[in-house]
């Protein structure tokens, strides 16, 4: 199954089970469903993307009624690099992995976590990334994307 017709499935369902239970928001085109997302994530990106009351201070988005900030961490792929590659986090701070493809069919892997986002070129994926332990984590790009492909990593280091 292609991505695409992947993330229209999940969306459709998503979408049913939101309108069932009234709880929730259905899954933008193109956004990643392949991790789990806190209701709080949601809400504070929906909120950014629909809202001018939302704001970006030092790295964290904050808006109203929104029960914490949530950091967003925005990342671009390109062929053959991540950029930032190096990102330190602090344990059990809330963050959301803001990921653009600029260049290339890309993918965002932490093994160590079992994170896996795929990001298609010219689309930009939003996940939730897990801060309950610390440790130093390397990230890679998990679809292969050329002669570089090897080489496009990088390091998260969350921290106590």
């Amino acid at each position: 199954m292609s991505v695409r017709m992947r993330t229209f499935a999940v969306s459709a369902v998503l979408l049913v089970l939101s309108a069932c239970t009234g709880a929730g928001t259905p899954v933008p085109d193109g956004e990643d469903t392949s991790s789990s997302s806190s209701s709080a994530v949601s809400s504070v990106l929906q909120e950014e993307a629909s809202s001018s009351s939302s704001s970006l201070d030092g790295g964290a988005l904050s808006a109203s009624g929104a029960s914490a900030a949530v950091r967003v961490i925005d990342i671009t792929a390109k062929d053959w690099e991540f950029s930032p590659s190096a990102i330190t986090l602090k344990k059990g701070e809330k963050v959301a992995f803001r990921i653009t493809a600029i260049q290339g069919h890309h993918g965002f892997l932490v093994p160590e976590l079992g994170l896996n986002t795929d990001i298609p070129e010219g689309q930009t994926v939003t996940t939730e990334f897990p801060t309950d332990r610390a440790g130093t984590f390397q990230f890679r790009c998990s679809v292969p994307c050329g002669e570089g492909h090897m080489d496009m990593t990088g390091t998260i280091v969350i921290q106590e």
